[in-house]
């Protein structure tokens, strides 16, 4: 058993997660991966690196994000409320940039 002394949760709004959750695109032929609100394609729906039409997962769908943050809230809320009660929770506001996001976890982990 490993014992936790932080538990880290970065939490957001549904609607901000299901846009998050659906701005993933990818390219079926050489791999590459991208999001449209962190990392888009310098032509958007065409691969930077090989010019092929980018696509999305069919678990990035809007339907496929629902179902998931569905799940978060009956799987995972109940263990952000245990950790929680137990003091060692720390939330992190999920709506900030990324590298004030990674700051923040850096800095409540460094207390």
């Amino acid at each position: 058993m490993v014992k936790l002394d932080h538990v880290v949760y970065i939490s957001a709004p549904d609607e901000v997660m299901l846009e998050r959750l659906t701005a993933r695109e990818s390219c079926p032929k050489c791999g590459a991966t991208y999001n449209k609100l962190f990392l888009p394609a310098k032509v958007a729906g065409v691969c930077d690196k090989c010019g092929e039409a980018l696509t999305q997962r069919k678990d990035d769908t809007v339907e496929a994000g629902k179902a998931r943050i569905a799940t978060f809230h009956e799987q995972s809320e109940p263990l952000v409320d245990f950790y929680k009660k137990k003091g060692i929770l720390f939330e992190v506001d999920g709506t900030q940039a990324i590298d004030e996001i990674t700051k923040a976890i850096i800095a409540g982990l460094d207390k």
